[in-house]
């Protein structure tokens, strides 16, 4: 499988994090605030209607499966937007904020209207336990809420497990008004490492069955005369 943990160990960090990454991961979420590798599906997300896909099929994305968050791959941006249309798009990695790119160095596409221009985004790339892989990236206030609090709860975790399993689900509020939709990440638990490449690649963990008991003899008694 081309899209395993063990294939993306060779590339990322570990998925643990230690304090060093913690802090600097910390630095770069400090705030109030498709195109990529192969093999991966990039997911799509409405906030008008909440319509939650992925790929260039634009198939539904079940918000009952279970995936994997992959923490090496959180990363900060911008994108820009002209007349509904992307027109550029920056990021780095989150874990090196001196890498980040400052607003006054990007370059101007000539908008003309209050709701286009330069956004700030974030992000992270997540993988089901069949092995495909995605990638999800926000610019709006509420998407990039979400994501500050998934990153926070990774950042969190236990050492011993510290890989979140999450659903990718969604959530309905009002706002000046009108109902939209937000991204929610909902964490069911945090797993090892091995337990996550466990999962990934389809193996299961056996456990040993305890010996069965063996039988208590009865004993007969001797009727003596």
């Amino acid at each position: 499988m081309g899209n395993d943990l063990t294939t993306l160990a060779a590339q990322l960090p570990s998925l643990a994090m230690d304090d060093a990454a913690r802090q600097a991961l910390a630095a770069s979420f400090d705030d109030d605030d498709k195109t990529g590798s192969d093999g991966v599906d990039y997911v799509y997300f409405s906030g008008k209607s909440g319509d939650l896909t992925y790929g260039q099929d634009r198939e539904e994305l079940d918000i009952e499966e279970e995936f994997i968050f992959l923490t090496p791959t959180i990363f900060k941006g911008w994108v820009c937007w002209k007349n509904s249309e992307v027109k550029g798009r920056k990021k780095w990695s989150a874990f090196k904020p001196q890498d980040a790119i400052a607003e006054k160095d990007l370059e101007d596409h000539k908008v003309d209207r209050a709701q286009d221009g330069w956004k700030p985004s974030s992000g992270f790339d997540f993988m089901g336990y069949d092995g495909k892989q995605y990638s999800f990236e926000s610019n709006t206030k509420s998407g990039r809420g979400s994501i500050k609090k998934m990153v926070t709860a990774a950042m969190g975790a236990s050492p011993d497990a510290s890989v979140p399993v999450f659903l990718f689900t969604k959530e309905k509020f009002l706002a000046k008004g009108e109902w939209n939709f937000k991204p929610v990440f909902k964490v069911i638990e945090f797993i090892t490492e091995e337990e996550a490449q466990e999962r990934i690649m389809g193996e299961e963990v056996e456990e040993e069955e305890e010996p069965a008991p063996e039988p208590v003899k009865s004993k007969k008694r001797v009727r003596r005369a």
